[in-house]
């Protein structure tokens, strides 16, 4: 049987860390995406430093709506799931479907990963 997990609440700050991390992680993978389909490396980053500014403040509002969902799931059920969710409201920015896939793979890890952090977690 798989192991449920009750996810803690976080602080704003850990939410916003978050959102910084995956956008660091998020903003390189635009610009490569963008730098395949412009052939421009200007076009590339200013693509990606848009996309940074805006999704930063997207990110950190998903993750502050996941923090108030009381999801009895496993662990990588819920990471999943916040991949899905994540790609529904950052896929309006989308630069092709290339994106969707990476972004999904990308998210992920990232989720896992912050999973295993205790940093800013409320109990």
């Amino acid at each position: 049987m798989k192991e449920e997990i009750e996810v803690p609440k976080e602080t704003v700050f850990r939410s916003f860390t978050k959102a910084i991390s995956w956008r660091v992680i998020g903003t390189i993978d635009t610009i490569l995406i963008a730098f395949v389909f412009t052939q421009n490396v200007g076009s590339a980053f200013k693509i990606g430093f848009l996309e940074l500014a805006t999704k930063t403040i997207l990110y950190t509002l998903h993750e502050r709506v996941w923090g108030n969902i009381k999801l009895r799931v496993t662990d990588w059920g819920r990471a999943i799931r916040k991949s899905i969710s994540w790609r529904i409201v950052g896929s309006a920015f989308s630069i092709g479907g290339l994106e969707v896939f990476t972004k999904m793979v990308l998210y992920v890890f990232h989720e896992k990963i912050w999973s295993n952090i205790k940093w800013g977690k409320l109990t």
